[in-house]
């Protein structure tokens, strides 16, 4: 058994780059300079007589690191709420929650004052980011993903999977809903770079043929705005049909031709956000995504 404990500089240095995977972006959470954090982690590895990172993977962790850095993870999650409890600021310090544009702009915002009630009362705000983005360089409490390649050490909740229809104007959904299916031959389709794969398959779940060639937009919410504007047809999620869509933007031509999208998962760091309060604000999220997919 060890007498005396690493430093605990040395320890959250270990942890902060084991779960960013970049000491520049390590060093700026500590608030340290990268020369530092390679200090501490010199220092630590001659403490404790092992290396902590592969041969020739200036990077990658030993098994032995990331199960110390782990552990550093949750001791300082465990910390934090003690000393949250002890200075009585959980009740009020804003929980930040990132998900992509699309779901927080037409989904998220309008529940806004719903997803405080759900964690208590406590200040919520999200963050939009796009799937092109980096998420984790945002300062956030909880994110919701639309793929799970997380952190090691992080915690996630899987919230539900998109069901995926078409969607158009509400003028011309209805010249398609009284011409049928057929009256798609010749029809604009809008796509996304985001969102590979999702207009062949409802495609095929409507039994027509996948040979298009659809206008092809960097970004969903932007090929969303497009159709809101008349210049086509697009799939998307169902969630968008009770996300604000109420009010007329859009609508469903063929609601009974849908099938599987992706799932959508939510992560937090336990070292940074409170699990309580993460597990209930993921709970209601995922309860109202099952919700709005079913509607």
């Amino acid at each position: 058994m060890m007498q005396h404990l690493p430093s605990f500089r040395a320890l959250r240095a270990l942890e902060a780059v084991v779960r960013n995977g970049n000491v520049m972006r390590a060093a700026e959470e500590i608030g340290v300079t990268p020369g530092a954090i390679s200090k501490h982690l010199t220092q630590l590895a001659d403490e404790l007589g092992t290396a902590l990172f592969e041969p020739g993977h200036r990077l990658k962790p030993t098994a032995g690191a990331q199960d110390l850095a782990r552990a550093v993870g949750l001791a300082i999650g465990q910390l934090r709420r003690a000393c949250e409890d002890a200075a009585d600021v959980k009740s009020t310090a804003v929980l930040t929650v990132v998900a992509h544009t699309t779901l927080t702009m037409h989904w998220l915002v309008p529940r806004l004052v719903a997803a405080q009630e759900a964690v208590g009362g406590r200040p919520v705000r999200v963050h939009p980011v796009h799937s092109t983005d980096d998420w984790r360089q945002t300062p956030f409490d909880v994110a919701i993903l639309r793929h799970d390649r997380i952190p090691p050490g992080w915690e996630r909740r899987v919230l539900g999977r998109e069901r995926l229809t078409l969607f158009a104007a509400p003028e011309r959904a209805a010249r398609l809903a009284a011409g049928g299916l057929q009256a798609l031959a010749g029809e604009t389709f809008l796509v996304s770079d985001t969102r590979h794969g999702e207009l062949q398959a409802w495609l095929a779940a409507a039994g027509l043929a996948g040979n298009l060639e659809p206008k092809v937009f960097a970004h969903f919410y932007v090929a969303l705005e497009a159709a809101v504007a008349g210049q086509g047809v697009i799939v998307g999620p169902t969630w968008l049909a009770d996300a604000g869509f109420r009010q007329g933007r859009l609508a469903r031509p063929f609601p009974a031709v849908a099938t599987d999208g992706t799932r959508l998962v939510g992560v937090y760091d336990p070292a940074v956000c409170d699990g309580k309060t993460a597990d209930r604000l993921l709970a209601w999220v995922g309860q109202e995504l099952c919700e709005s997919v079913a509607a």
